[in-house]
């Protein structure tokens, strides 16, 4: 029962190895491809794969490369977000 007393203790969830080598990164591939960016014309193609090769290139998982994972994965929800509720 130590650990009832101690004290809080944060937690980085491990978002990058869930997009880069869970399921999830299919999705990524399929939803950032070129050809889906292209046509809702929103986001650049090429920085965002640019973005994503040096995502999923990279082994470094740590806080401090917590920034291009999060963009990876907002720009993901952004165009899954797009396809369901943006007017074409």
């Amino acid at each position: 029962m130590k650990f009832v007393y101690r004290k809080k203790m944060g937690f980085v969830f491990p978002l990058a190895d869930f997009m880069q080598r869970g399921r999830f990164r299919q999705v990524i591939e399929d939803t950032l491809s070129e050809t889906s960016l292209r046509k809702k014309g929103l986001l650049n193609p090429k920085v965002v794969q640019d973005l994503k090769k040096d995502f999923f290139e990279s082994n470094d998982i740590s806080t401090q490369n917590y920034r291009t994972h999060l963009r990876v994965w907002m720009a993901t929800l952004l165009e899954l977000w797009l396809r369901r509720y943006a007017v074409s």
